[in-house]
């Protein structure tokens, strides 16, 4: 279990260095996805049995999520205009 979370933080970090990168969905978002990447690492390594203490996190992935997917989907629909990455 413990390794699972440590990995999926690891994979929001990433995530998150790539959205920031290109600029596929907006700053907020890369920049959310980087800190319960960061924060779900830090709790699982300072408390790997205390699930109670990672369950708030696992909330807020879920917002996150539906967020993300709320996003992409307003900008497929053509109701947001996509960021420009033309600098």
């Amino acid at each position: 279990m413990r390794f699972a979370r440590v990995f999926f933080g690891l994979g929001l970090v990433v995530l998150a260095a790539g959205l920031l990168r290109w600029g596929i969905l907006p700053t907020v978002i890369a920049g959310t996805a980087a800190l319960l990447g960061v924060a779900g690492m830090a709790l699982t390594m300072a408390f790997p049995d205390e699930m109670t203490w990672y369950v708030p996190l696992f909330h807020m992935n879920c917002l996150w999520l539906l967020t993300t997917g709320l996003t992409v989907l307003r900008q497929a629909s053509g109701l947001e205009e996509r960021p420009s990455t033309n600098s």
